[in-house]
């Protein structure tokens, strides 16, 4: 019996517009209602995600951040936290601003929850973008690299052009930090590089919340559609991409349902908890 439910967010349980449809919600509260824990994990930070828990009126466990922050809401609780060393991401900074890239840096704890970057002119297009729909709220600007960042951080990321990030990975190397290039849903021709500690990954938080709860991988349904859920749905003992994922994310799963713009989530919830709905 499938316990667990673990749910990417952005290009899984939201359509190409970044909206949940109707079928889409009325599953969710199917499965939720039938007792099914149900995980939301996103590389999001928990600010932006705010508004979508509360439309969804979610209690329960977030995997965040790719997985550098795990916690429950409300509250919130914070369960697990895999920081990137303060001195490792100052070095990240500094090789993605000696490259004219705008480095993004988050901080990653709940009640503060900040984003640090430097003057808007060194925003790319996405950039800017991105900031203007997910960010502006608990943003601090720097005027140049030499940033006072007040802890470890959990994440470093850059969004550019695939060029570009092509680019800043040769620069950066990939021995020192988790690298995660992925799609995103701003713009169909931009990336989001993503710097983490080594062994974050949504597979690892995933496995982490479950030990807390009791529940055996045996017992985990995993969907996503990115490179970033791989892991996750590594991890699950039952893996569902959707129709959207790229082939190297279909391949790791045990089947695919339809994509997010034809209800893929809720057509797998009605055929995994079909006997329970």
């Amino acid at each position: 019996m499938h316990r667990l439910l673990a749910l990417d967010v952005d290009g899984t349980l939201l359509d190409p517009t970044g909206q949940m449809r109707p079928a889409v919600r009325a599953a969710l509260a199917r499965v939720r209602a039938a007792g099914v824990t149900v995980v939301l994990a996103t590389g999001r930070r928990l600010r932006s995600l705010q508004p979508l828990l509360a439309d969804l009126n979610f209690a329960g466990a977030l995997i965040l951040n790719n997985g550098a922050v795990v916690l429950e809401v409300p509250g919130p609780r914070l369960l697990a936290r895999r920081p990137l060393p303060r001195a490792l991401a100052r070095e990240a900074v500094e090789i993605i601003w000696t490259q004219g890239c705008q480095p993004l840096v988050y901080e990653g704890v709940p009640g503060e929850d900040r984003i640090f970057t430097g003057p808007s002119d060194r925003d790319s297009p996405l950039t800017a973008r991105y900031l203007a729909v997910r960010g502006l709220e608990g943003l601090v600007r720097w005027p140049d690299s030499r940033w006072l960042l007040p802890g470890d951080p959990v994440e470093v990321g850059v969004l550019d052009t695939a060029e570009q990030i092509a680019r800043l990975v040769v620069a950066l190397g990939q021995d020192r930090w988790r690298t995660i290039v992925s799609r995103t849903t701003l713009t169909p021709e931009g990336r989001f590089l993503e710097l983490l500690e080594r062994s974050c990954s949504k597979g690892a938080a995933l496995a982490d919340l479950c030990a807390v709860y009791g529940i055996d991988r045996s017992e985990v349904v995993a969907i996503g559609d990115n490179v970033n859920d791989l892991e996750m749905l590594e991890y699950a003992g039952l893996a569902v991409a959707m129709g959207n994922a790229p082939p190297e994310v279909q391949a790791v799963a045990d089947w695919v349902t339809a994509s997010n713009a034809e209800d893929g989530v809720a057509l797998a919830i009605y055929r995994l908890f079909a006997g329970r709905l």
